[in-house]
């Protein structure tokens, strides 16, 4: 390989990093009850997972882009999210794909970072204890959890 040759390499080799560079110089989840990204925010990372639990319906993103008067745009599962600050993206049960794209003004993109969140489905556990049948000692009546008037 000749030293063109490499020195391109490099170069192609660097530009996610410094597209990611350029993107976000902070990146965080506002979520009741909490949730963690995972890896931990660094600029040169543009993959992140959390997990969240079943009564989190949307969470927050605290976004610091790198260069002044970038322009934020989120899409959560492939739906664009209003551009209001902050950014809250709606969740539904399962795995949701965030798309954070930070562009300048003028409309090049700067970077883009993606987060995987996965929310907590606990339908199955409801489903399963609405099938138990429960008997009461003292007078021997059966009832199962779907007839229990618990209000």
């Amino acid at each position: 390989m000749n030293r063109r040759s490499m020195l391109m390499a490099a170069l192609l080799a660097a530009t996610p990093l410094l597209a990611a560079a350029q993107g976000l110089q902070g990146l965080a989840l506002q979520v009741t009850g909490g949730a963690a990204l995972s890896p931990a925010f660094s600029p040169a990372v543009t993959r992140y997972s959390a997990q969240v639990q079943s009564d989190i319906g949307a969470v927050t993103l605290a976004a610091q882009p790198a260069v002044a008067g970038a322009v934020l745009r989120l899409t959560a599962n492939g739906q664009p999210v209003d551009a209001k600050t902050p950014l809250q993206a709606p969740l539904v049960v399962g795995t949701n794909q965030l798309e954070l794209t930070v562009s300048e003004a003028g409309g090049r993109e700067l970077g883009r970072t993606q987060i995987t969140i996965e929310r907590e489905n606990i339908q199955p556990v409801i489903d399963k204890f609405l099938k138990k049948s429960f008997t009461d000692a003292a007078t021997g009546q059966s009832w199962t959890a779907r007839n229990l008037d618990l209000t």
